[in-house]
């Protein structure tokens, strides 16, 4: 049902010209891109016409991956055996799933530079030690149908994690097939709730969607470097509410005794692209912006660093980023991705442990 990439010849071909990119900084004060910027040809997830329209964009050279840092013995006996961390012991780690459109019927776009992206995510999933399948270029039912597959695999109650990349092109709430039509995130989502996904419960399932929510181009507002932001990419507040509900609606109660269930939806990661309403932009070269932030930030930080806060990273690097095209329709174009959480621990890689 699915197909596998061929990780000898990727791996070589990236040992070869790793050499070549300059070390990427990452702190609490700078996230830089790996080298200086060059001119690239890119085109944006929402244009869905065939029109040859492009956006080129700076980034690195090759769509190629920094080696992944490895975790330290030490460092996995200081975090590992607190309550407030998932345990990640398991070999593999879990089971991980690419599912990824670049070609489509109709009059639909072809996304050119979405193999970079399933090469870059195949390569870096594996490399955290997770077994990686692919899906691609699929109708919506056919995705469905796989997907539903996939969450009532038996060998997930081996494993310690799940991971689902959806890329494609998308509108609000949904995930484009290659027949044009839509699958709800929602249908999605619930094919692995703990109603439907028992052998995942308590288990972080982490999902991460590269495609349009909307036909908006961000062109992004004018901030001196002298001056904090004060805001930043996520608005706290309706963070909340989308996840909890708003406060103050009736009385919370003690219970009688102490409850052991779990809500429906529990231990699940959204990241996403881009914000409600806008476009995401992908390199024709180089691959998406937010599948090059997370590849670059994971093989990092993953070594000591839990998965909200390399998150906060790749918001950062994505939303350093502008379109500069011919087309005056996404010249200027920003991005700023963003994640909904209800992990109710830390969860680290441990990556090569």
């Amino acid at each position: 049902m699915y197909s596998c990439s061929n990780m000898a010849q990727a791996e070589g071909a990236l040992l070869g010209i790793e050499g070549d990119l300059k070390q990427l900084q990452i702190d609490d004060k700078l996230l830089s891109p790996l080298e200086q910027p060059t001119s690239l040809q890119a085109a944006c997830e929402g244009d869905k016409r065939r029109t040859g329209s492009v956006v080129p964009e700076r980034s690195p050279r090759g769509g190629v991956t920094l080696g992944l840092q490895p975790s330290s013995l030490q460092f996995f006996h200081k975090v590992s055996q607190g309550p407030s961390v998932y345990p990640m012991v398991t070999t593999p780690r879990g089971h991980a799933l690419i599912v990824n459109n670049s070609v489509f019927d109709g009059d639909l776009s072809d996304r050119k530079g979405a193999d970079v992206d399933v090469r870059i995510t195949d390569n870096l999933l594996t490399s955290l030690g997770f077994t990686v399948k692919q899906l691609l270029n699929k109708s919506a039912q056919e995705m469905l149908k796989e997907l539903e597959y996939f969450s009532k695999l038996d060998d997930h109650k081996d494993g310690s994690c799940c991971i689902v990349f959806l890329m494609s092109h998308g509108q609000e709430g949904c995930i484009i097939g290659r027949d044009g039509q839509t699958v709800r995130l929602k249908k999605i989502f619930g094919l692995f709730d703990n109603i439907h996904c028992q052998k995942l419960l308590g288990k972080p399932k982490l999902f991460f969607i590269q495609s349009c929510r909307g036909a908006n181009v961000d062109r992004g507002t004018v901030s001196p470097r002298d001056v904090p932001d004060a805001g930043g990419v996520l608005n706290g507040q309706s963070l909340s509410c989308q996840l909890f509900g708003p406060t103050g609606a009736g009385e919370d109660v003690p219970d009688a005794a102490r409850c052991v269930d779990q809500p429906t939806r529990t231990d699940m990661f959204f990241g996403y692209a881009t914000q409600e309403g806008n476009m995401a932009f992908r390199n024709e070269t180089q691959g998406s912006w937010y599948i090059q932030a997370i590849d670059q930030v994971f093989r990092q930080r993953a070594k000591d660093t839990h998965v909200a806060d390399m998150m906060t990273m790749v918001n950062r690097m994505v939303a350093e980023k502008t379109a500069q095209s011919e087309s005056l329709r996404y010249t200027g174009g920003k991005e700023a991705s963003e994640y909904l959480s209800n992990l109710q621990k830390n969860l680290y890689f441990f990556p090569s442990l």
